[in-house]
Parts: structure tokens; C-alpha cells; sequence
């Protein structure tokens, strides 16, 4: 997987990092969006994120365009949102490092688990369908947007992420 790249991008992850989380999924990437703060986040071609994204950013571009201030990190975090970005977890430190990696393998775990798991409970109690049934591929592909999306949103909370000082 590429890299996406915004204009006038400051820092770049390291390269070794990229790899490591890439080995997670292929589909993620590491971005700088303000000082002291990371997003780690998949790039997935989306409509719907980039539909989302360009409404959100009618108010900042003309902002912009009349000399007005903006949010550089809302700004920047909606500029990845057209590429496909969308945000997994924003982490604050100054160098990222394996930490990141550690706490992003966690997820991935977690999300793999708690999501097929709820998948098959809502499988159990649907248990009257036949599994052929048109109905259950509905009721199944919704279950698992939903926990998928439900499991996302509860692990997209801020947590600072804290260097030990070393003397």
C-alpha cells in the first residue's frame, strides 16, 4: 500500500513503523496532524467518507479563501478523510514508536474477536432462519456492520500516550 501524502506535510512515521503496522493490515498508515499527535488510521477508499468529508469542509475552505483562521487539525484530518483515512486512534507524543504497534495489535485483536463473537450470538438467536435464506445474509451483514462499527467508535477515544523520562 501507498503512502497518502498532504500538502505541506511537517513529519512523516519512520519507515519500520510503517512496516510493522502494515503487517497488522496492509491498509494502515501512521499520519503527523498537529504537534505532539498522531493518527493511526486505514486507507480504504470510501464514498461515503469523502461525501462526508467535503460537506465538512465547505466552512474551513471558505475560511481560507477570505484570510480566516482554521483548525489545522480538524483541516488536516478532513483533507485525509477525502484520501480515505479514517482515524483508528490519535496518539499523543512527540517521536512515534512501538508503542504504537503493541497498542494497535490489541485492537486488531480485539476487534477480530469481540466482532466475530457478536456475529455468532446474533447467529444463535436468529437460529429459526435457514441459513440459506436470503433474510439471514441481510440480518447477518447488518449484525456484523454494526459491531464493526459499534466496536470502532468505543476504541476511537483519545488516550494520551506518555514517554517514561529517561535520565
Amino acid at each position: 500500500m501507498d503512502r497518502i501524502y498532504l500538502e505541506g506535510e511537517e513529519r512523516l512515521a519512520p519507515e519500520g513503523l510503517l512496516e510493522d503496522l502494515r503487517r497488522i493490515d496492509p491498509t494502515a498508515d501512521l499520519k503527523y496532524i498537529a504537534p505532539m499527535k498522531w493518527a493511526l488510521g486505514t486507507v480504504v477508499e470510501s464514498d461515503h467518507l469523502r461525501q462526508k468529508c467535503e460537506k465538512l469542509l465547505v466552512g474551513p475552505w471558505h475560511r481560507l479563501r477570505d484570510g480566516l483562521p482554521v483548525d489545522i487539525t480538524n483541516y488536516k484530518m478532513l483533507q485525509l478523510g477525502l484520501r480515505g483515512f479514517s482515524i483508528i486512534h490519535i496518539y499523543q507524543m512527540r517521536d512515534p514508536d512501538g508503542r504504537i504497534v503493541k497498542d494497535f495489535e490489541l485492537r486488531d485483536w480485539n476487534y477480530r474477536v469481540w466482532s466475530s463473537n457478536f456475529v455468532e450470538n446474533r447467529a444463535v438467536k436468529a437460529g429459526d432462519m435457514s441459513d440459506g435464506s436470503a433474510k439471514m445474509e441481510r440480518l447477518m451483514g447488518a449484525i456484523h456492520t454494526t459491531g464493526k462499527d459499534a466496536f470502532r467508535d468505543a476504541t476511537r477515544r483519545l488516550i494520551p500516550v506518555t514517554a517514561s523520562r529517561q535520565h
